[in-house]
């Protein structure tokens, strides 16, 4: 009797890393210092920025930098379909976004 051999499908994952987070930062702002900050978000902050954006909240301490006038830069990943993506955001004093970095892409294609 034959038994079958197992049939190997291939997995093809794709993995990339775009961007370190001090070139993100230079794209976002560049020859502006940025401080990094500790920020501990409450779980009232949590559930706003829940209700507001309709993404769960996975981290309580995000990875902020901030820039003498008060901008900021943050780090934060996003589940994809299925792996996280790391992406950076700038957002000026004023509240307006300056911009949005892919840092890590994991995703399978």
């Amino acid at each position: 009797m034959l038994v079958p051999a197992a049939v190997a499908v291939p997995h093809w994952a794709c993995a990339a890393t775009y961007l370190t987070v001090e070139q993100a930062q230079h794209i976002l702002f560049p020859g502006i210092p940025l401080k990094s900050q500790t920020i501990h978000l409450t779980e009232d902050q949590k559930h706003a920025i829940e209700q507001h954006s309709g993404v769960r909240v996975r981290v309580d301490d995000p990875q902020v930098w901030r820039a003498p006038d008060g901008a900021a830069f943050i780090v934060d990943q996003v589940i994809g379909k299925h792996e996280f993506i790391t992406y950076a955001v700038g957002i000026d004093a004023a509240g307006a976004l300056r911009g949005v970095e892919i840092l890590e892409y994991r995703e399978s294609y």
